[in-house]
């Protein structure tokens, strides 16, 4: 029997898996092999000889973790098939039904010196909460030790099998959508999308125009993607496209660009998916962040919207207990459930091109009647441990802004369950209440973070 005793003292999983800046707890080599080690245990308890996918993003620090991932996958016995990079929605896709689990290495939208990991079961859904807390705790209370076995895991090279994932997306639009004269500024972040987006939309007769469409292992998300539109608005405007659509590092995010260079955020896309009827019922889900206007929009078309805490994984859960069938965040992660169990930027993106031909309408357009009040989100430097030390007066600054508000607004202040930041919003029925609230909150949260 081998055996690595490693106290980790510290709760690994956040509000996406686990992520971290790569080189320190918990997105070190040996805590990785560890977490394959735990989590093969959780698997095995359902199936003997598990198969598991392994994907990845572009950083440069993904080979040397996929590594790590396989020494504590095969020392248990697991068959592991590596597919390398694909978007987190594509590994997805594909351990649904073919894969007793799956993992992805990938930080999302964070910079380069970041990474993580993403979770999927055999249905290609993320673990809920209770399956997180059971992984944890065979790494906090068991040895991570794995028996000897006469036949120990193996690994095959299952590249072929991204093919089956850019077929799937193209199938999830009408055979007769034809994309001739429309032109789209894309930008992929220089993540895991880069290849397949720009494919697909040249196959469907679009004029693809690239940015972040270049990766060398430290540019994803490098002022480029769905956290950082700027050249993509003007790049839209300068070619006069009729869209540009952005991306975050793994794909399961998209934004999207007006003619005009506006930006439509997730808010805005289940407003346009929800007038091609995707939701099905009258509920939407979306999250504690999503536009009080918005809400309102929907509320104009007879649609109900359904708020989870942040997290797609949280949007999804609700669809899946509820059997809704279209949730999102304004972040970009937008679930259609007849397609997936989780975020896909591309699908997504399609989905709205395809309202697009079918109602001859511009983005402005289909949004004609979807309102937004001002929000403004800002993000203050949070180590965890001043969050612990400072929370009860982060909380009692929070209730003494709202109350002063009333009702004429709402703000939200949370800490970033995947980076070392306190997200804090404002969130008014005008722009100059909305600045002034902003200012004050910020002042007086910096003034207690120090």
């Amino acid at each position: 029997m081998i055996t690595n005793k490693i106290e980790y003292s510290a709760p690994c999983f956040g509000t996406d898996g686990i992520r971290g800046k790569f080189g320190s707890y918990p997105i070190t080599e040996d805590f990785f092999s560890v977490v394959a080690s735990a989590f093969a245990q959780f698997i095995k308890q359902d199936v003997k000889t598990p198969k598991f996918l392994i994907a990845k993003d572009t950083r440069e620090s993904c080979d040397i973790l996929e590594k790590a991932l396989i020494a504590g996958l095969v020392s248990h016995g697991v068959e592991v098939h590596l597919v390398g990079v694909i978007p987190t929605p594509g590994a997805s896709y594909l351990i649904n039904k073919r894969f007793d689990a799956g993992i992805v290495i990938t930080a999302s939208h964070n910079q380069h010196t970041d990474n993580g990991l993403k979770f999927f079961n055999a249905k290609g859904q993320k673990l809920s909460p209770s399956e997180e807390r059971r992984i944890q705790n065979y790494i906090d209370t068991k040895d991570n030790s794995s028996e000897a076995y006469d036949a120990p895991g193996t690994v095959i090279y299952a590249w072929k099998l991204r093919a089956k994932y850019y077929e799937y997306c193209k199938t999830t639009v009408s055979k007769g959508l034809w994309l001739a004269k429309v032109k789209v500024v894309i930008d992929c972040a220089n993540g895991s999308g880069w290849q397949m987006l720009q494919q697909i939309l040249k196959d469907l007769g679009a004029t693809v125009i690239k940015i972040g469409c270049s990766p060398n292992g430290t540019n994803i998300n490098d002022r480029v993607g769905s956290t950082h539109p700027n050249k993509l608005q003007t790049s839209v405007v300068q070619h006069k496209a009729h869209i540009g659509i952005a991306l975050d590092g793994d794909a399961d995010r998209v934004i999207l660009i007006d003619r005009n260079g506006g930006i439509i955020n997730g808010d805005g896309i289940l407003y346009i998916l929800s007038q091609a009827n995707m939701h099905q019922d009258a509920s939407i889900v979306s999250t504690k962040m999503s536009n009080i206007g918005f809400e309102k929009s929907l509320e104009a078309l007879g649609i109900r919207l359904v708020r989870t805490d942040v997290g797609d994984k949280f949007v999804e859960e609700a669809l899946q207990k509820n059997n809704w069938h279209l949730g999102g965040e304004p972040s970009g992660h937008i679930i259609i459930r007849k397609f997936g169990n989780t975020g896909d930027g591309i699908i997504t993106a399609l989905q709205v091109l395809q309202v697009m031909r079918k109602t001859k309408k511009s983005l402005i357009q289909l949004l004609e009647n979807c309102c937004y009040f001002p929000q403004i989100l800002n993000n203050l430097p949070l180590k965890r441990a001043l969050l612990d030390k400072h929370f009860l007066k982060i909380a009692k600054v929070t209730m003494a802004v709202q109350d002063q508000l009333g009702d004429r607004g709402r703000i939200l202040v949370r800490p970033s369950g995947t980076e070392n930041l306190l997200r804090v919003m404002s969130e008014c029925k005008d722009v100059a209440l909305t600045e002034s609230t902003q200012k004050d909150l910020l002042a007086k949260l910096s003034e207690v973070l120090g």
